[in-house]
């Protein structure tokens, strides 16, 4: 099958959305798709796209990628340079996560399906327009969204998605790895990713204070995000910085066990759109990719993947105190430690590889195309 994606954010870069739409272009090839991103390149981008993208992201499988022209920073103005380049390489099936470049490409008589990690409140109300335009337009195979919650609200808003809405969580590159402890003599917890508001930057400090015997540690987050932590630190909490996601996986191996704290309100990159309902945050499955004790926030966008003492110990997102019995539990149970581990490892490998998100998104096209009757296609 010939594939185009589309994407109007600069790749590569740090934000979950390029890792998602990285990896999924590079699933969908080696699935034995021919696969072309068309995205921004950011300003004073220079070589070749597709070499830094896979440099950047670690990827297995090579895929072509075109940039949009400079120019092409607003949203509508990215559709239509996009869409004009995918009718050019007169693909099977586009896929975009922006409503603007999918009804320019349903427009301009090409399969779409379109992918939403949010519901509504995140678009501006050009794009809400976008949104509304192209769920009605016949060209528009389905809506692949994020999470049940996600599926759940938008059945519900715009019935004409009725049989048309696929539920695939996010994912994480399967590898070698091991449950095996760290080895340091203290406990060596980790959190991976932004520190944007929600992601429980504050909690996990309050923790840190209560657990003097373990130290902690920060890999992700602009200087700007570190700065506004400084001064709140204790001195078991170390901040490390971004690196490139091709190293994540190395640094999720040095901890004994790596944690969640989202609260009740994530904000996500632009600074307003709350994703709380209806996440699946990428670090979790990063998490279970390598086979690590989980410690998360007991909320129900989290329940969708974990299991509370199957494969992970969820606790109250705004208590620090339950954080620190949790860490205190395996820090003196080190079979709970790795049972958890592995538990959440068999299940990342049984349903949550890039791979068989890509598999079960063309499938679900497939049944789409089809006119199967299901109202949700669920992946669970």
């Amino acid at each position: 099958m010939r594939l185009v994606y589309i994407h109007n954010i600069a790749m590569p870069g740090p934000e979950a959305n390029t890792v998602n739409v990285a990896k999924m272009c590079s699933a969908f090839a080696g699935l034995g798709h021919d696969v072309t991103l068309i995205a921004s390149a950011g300003d004073g981008a220079n070589g070749d796209l597709a070499q830094r993208i896979r440099r950047f992201y670690g990827l297995k499988h090579a895929f072509f990628a075109e940039p949009l022209p400079r120019l092409a920073k607003r949203p509508a103005l990215a559709a239509v340079f996009g869409g004009a380049r995918a009718r050019q390489a007169r693909p099977d099936l586009v896929i975009t996560r922006a409503p603007h470049a999918a009804l320019a490409c349903c427009t301009l008589g090409l399969k779409t399906l379109l992918e939403v990690h949010a519901d509504l409140s995140a678009l501006s109300r050009v794009g809400r327009i976008a949104f509304d335009r192209v769920v009605m337009h016949p060209n528009l195979i389905g809506v692949v969204v994020i999470s049940d919650a996600l599926a759940q609200h938008f059945a519900a808003d715009y019935p004409v998605l009725n049989g048309r809405l696929c539920v695939a969580h996010d994912g994480a590159d399967a590898h070698e790895t091991s449950a095996q402890l760290s080895g340091n003599e203290r406990l060596s917890v980790g959190y991976v990713g932004r520190l944007y508001a929600g992601r429980g930057a504050d909690i996990l400090a309050a923790t840190a204070r209560l657990c003097p015997w373990a130290d902690f540690h920060i890999v992700g987050g602009t200087g700007d995000e570190m700065q506004r932590l400084a001064g709140a630190l204790p001195d078991n909490l170390e901040c490390h910085g971004s690196v490139p996601h091709a190293q994540v996986a190395e640094r999720i191996a040095g901890f004994d066990v790596v944690v969640a704290p989202y609260q009740r309100s994530v904000i996500v990159a632009d600074g307003r759109t709350d994703t709380a309902r209806w996440m699946s945050p990428l670090k979790l499955f990063e998490y279970m990719a390598c086979g690590k004790a989980i410690v998360a926030s007991d909320l129900p966008a989290i329940r969708e993947i974990l299991r509370d003492r199957e494969t992970a110990l969820l606790c109250a997102p705004d208590d620090p105190a339950d954080w620190a019995r949790a860490l205190t539990t395996l820090r003196d149970d080190p079979v709970l430690l790795q049972r958890l581990g592995a538990a959440a490892r068999d299940r990342f490998l049984a349903h949550h590889t890039w791979s068989k998100r890509a598999e079960h998104i063309l499938g679900a096209t497939l049944a789409f195309t089809a006119r199967k009757p299901a109202a949700v296609v669920g992946h669970t």
